[in-house]
C-alpha cells in the first residue's frame, strides 16, 4: 500500500513539474513576450524602446541565479528599467514557473 501512494505521488509530482514548465511558458508568452519577444531576443518595438534584456546572452545567463531572476521578475529591477514588478500579479509558483521559462532561453545557441 505504502508502494502504491509512493508511486503515486511521484507520478502526480512529475506531472505538475510539466505542468508548471508549460505554464511558464504560457505565462512568458501572456506577461514578457512583448518587451523580451518571443525567443528571448528583446528584438522588439517596446523591447527597444525600453532597453529590455536580452534573455539569451550567455553572459546575462551566467550573472544571474534564479534567485536573481525571481527577485529581478517579482519586484522589477528598478531603476531605469521600465520593467514592472510581478509579485502582486502573479503567485510564487507562478514567478518561479517563469525563471524556468527565461532558463529555457540560456540553452539556444548564441545569436
Amino acid at each position: 500500500m505504502f508502494l502504491r501512494k509512493l508511486l503515486l505521488a511521484c507520478a502526480i509530482a512529475t506531472l505538475a513539474g510539466a505542468a508548471m514548465a508549460d505554464d511558464g511558458q504560457t505565462l512568458y508568452q501572456d506577461n514578457c513576450r512583448k518587451c523580451h519577444g518571443a525567443d528571448g531576443t528583446a528584438r522588439t518595438a517596446r523591447g527597444y524602446l525600453y532597453f529590455a534584456q536580452d534573455l539569451t546572452r550567455p553572459a546575462w545567463q551566467a550573472r544571474h541565479s534564479d534567485d536573481d531572476i525571481f527577485r529581478l521578475i517579482s519586484d522589477g529591477p528598478g531603476g531605469w528599467s521600465a520593467m514592472p514588478a510581478y509579485r502582486k500579479r502573479l503567485t510564487d509558483a507562478e514567478r518561479r514557473a517563469l525563471v524556468q521559462a527565461v532558463r529555457a532561453f540560456g540553452t539556444t545557441p548564441a545569436r
